[in-house]
């Protein structure tokens, strides 16, 4: 089984981080992974005397205060507390993974406002974008016992490096599933033909769309032995259909991928997972291209 051995939990001073850095300690204990918990500081607002004596003495961008490895009383449990100072969580972030190796990063589930997906990147996004292992979006809601956990696939796109990896995000999701004991769903999600186009297209014994999108579900979930039940088809925008559905089946956790493409697409792709990952209430695993686990 293809599971993580060594975590990062970041977090700061609010409730919601405390209890992300919980759901960490139950996943280190379920796959037997060293964990590292880091807590970042970042400033307050400042008013202008404080502005201009950052400009005339600047801080380091981060600065670690303290390490130490106590001893959990729960069970033993290899654990590293971290502290730092950062201008924000994700310089913190990308700062620590510079000086230590990863395998998944585990942050708090943030809500912004509409106005503020639209009007830049939020925190969320900078991770998405910028963090090459994989990251779980952690939010306050407790995992349900023998809950579900939804991954979110898109099977239209044919090329080798995207089957390979779908492959790769189907196989941690069985894992991770079974890490965890929930129930995998796979979710289809793919855009209707034009419907001109669909018209003068059609043939006499022709498959459709629909029938087409099933028989691409059904052959990537073969090798996992899944039934009907757990197969699910929606056409629409992924950032609409993936929340509806994950709120339906009560999922647990969402999987899906992150940062695959590159260019003008990224930037639009990155939007479109941004505005997913607000509106998803339970938690989410974003998985990489680059991610080492998927090779």
């Amino acid at each position: 089984m293809s599971v993580f051995t060594r975590l990062l939990a970041v977090s700061d001073d609010s409730n919601r981080g405390k209890l992300a850095l919980r759901k960490a300690v139950q996943l280190a204990n379920a796959s037997h992974a060293e964990l590292t918990l880091l807590r970042v500081k970042t400033p307050k607002y400042q008013g202008i005397g404080q502005w201009l004596q950052q400009k005339v003495h600047p801080q380091p961008l981060v600065s670690h205060l303290r390490e130490k490895r106590p001893h959990y009383p729960s069970r033993e449990l290899n654990l590293c507390l971290k502290q730092c100072q950062a201008k924000d969580l994700p310089t913190a972030i990308l700062t620590e993974l510079k000086q230590a190796h990863y395998d998944l990063l585990l942050v708090e589930h943030h809500s912004y406002s509409a106005l503020q997906c639209e009007l830049g990147h939020t925190d969320d996004w900078q991770l998405l974008q910028r963090v090459s292992l994989p990251v779980m979006f952690v939010s306050d809601s407790p995992w349900e016992q023998q809950g579900s956990l939804l991954a979110a696939l898109e099977l239209d796109e044919d090329t080798e490096d995207h089957s390979h990896f779908n492959h790769r995000l189907l196989q941690q999701a069985f894992d991770f599933a079974g890490l965890l004991q929930q129930r995998l769903h796979l979710l289809n999600c793919y855009q209707e033909a034009d419907i001109s186009m669909a018209f003068d297209n059609q043939q006499p014994g022709c498959r459709s769309q629909k029938d087409n999108q099933w028989q691409k579900l059904r052959q990537v979930a073969r090798p996992l032995a899944l039934s009907d039940e757990q197969l699910h088809l929606a056409s629409g925008m992924p950032d609409h259909v993936v929340p509806e559905a994950a709120h339906k089946w009560h999922s647990n956790i969402v999987i899906m991928g992150a940062a695959e493409h590159r260019g003008l697409l990224s930037e639009l792709n990155g939007h479109a997972s941004e505005q997913m990952l607000n509106q998803l209430q339970c938690d989410v695993l974003a998985l990489k291209p680059s991610c080492p686990l998927l090779h």
